[in-house]
């Protein structure tokens, strides 16, 4: 695993650079777990590829700082046709053998970027079709999803209670890294989601309709992090809650 011994801003500005939208966090640690605090007044809505108004934004961010906060950078995957797949495995969750079963039935994750987070936990970048909103829910028991609702601490990160380390090659260091589409996600989630948006505790034997997979067939985007993709349509919809939120 590689470290990024980037000051904030700085890694902040070479994610703006890559495409994905930046934004100042505050990171705490509460005794159990570390918090994340977005320091902007939209939170990561306010993230932006453009880098002087992020610099603005990390600048204007410090004063914000509340004691025992360390100023680091979150990141809002969504407008950059990103998901990101937060297994958790700290406090006796077991997101690491809900996706180990989910493999065993739908076929083993293709090699993408993923992140070992602070607390031991994996982050997987997938890409998704431009125009599917993907709301904040969770595939599985222990796996939470975040995309255009919420944010997830940028690769590179470190703070005194851990880091976010990529697992492999730096993805800030390869031009158009694979960030890869998988279809059975997104079918997953799709069959799980509800006509409210919500979705089951646990993934629905897979529906028998062929409408939606003819929506997500393709995860075909323009996304810089998008590496080899099957190609097809791009029908847009929506999956998952709108409820925003942070993975850990």
């Amino acid at each position: 695993m590689s470290a990024n011994h980037d000051s904030p801003v700085t890694l902040a500005v070479r994610w703006t650079d890559a495409g994905v939208p930046s934004f100042p966090i505050g990171l705490a640690w509460n005794e159990t777990h570390i918090v994340k605090r977005p320091l902007t007044q939209h939170g990561f809505r306010d993230a932006s590829t453009k880098p002087q108004q992020v610099r603005r934004m990390f600048r204007e961010a410090e004063p914000k700082l509340a004691n025992g906060e360390v100023l680091a950078v979150g990141l809002w995957p969504g407008p950059a046709n990103i998901l990101v797949l937060d297994v958790d495995v700290k406090n006796g969750a077991t997101g690491d053998r809900a996706l180990a079963d989910l493999e065993a039935q739908y076929g083993e994750l293709p090699k993408t970027v993923r992140v070992t987070t602070a607390s031991g936990g994996t982050h997987i970048w997938l890409a998704k079709a431009k125009g599917v909103h993907v709301g904040n829910t969770t595939l599985a028991r222990g796996i939470d999803v975040r995309s255009d609702d919420g944010f997830v601490v940028a690769p590179g990160t470190e703070s005194p209670w851990g880091s976010w380390l990529f697992d492999g090659p730096s993805a800030l260091d390869i031009p158009r890294a694979h960030v890869r589409a998988v279809r059975w996600v997104l079918d997953v989630l799709a069959d799980r989601s509800n006509s409210n948006g919500e979705c089951d505790a646990e993934p629905r034997p897979r529906s028998t309709s062929t409408d939606y997979q003819r929506s997500y067939a393709t995860c075909s985007t323009n996304s810089p992090w998008l590496g080899n993709a099957p190609t097809g349509s791009t029908t847009s919809s929506a999956l998952g809650s709108s409820t925003e939120s942070t993975t850990r």
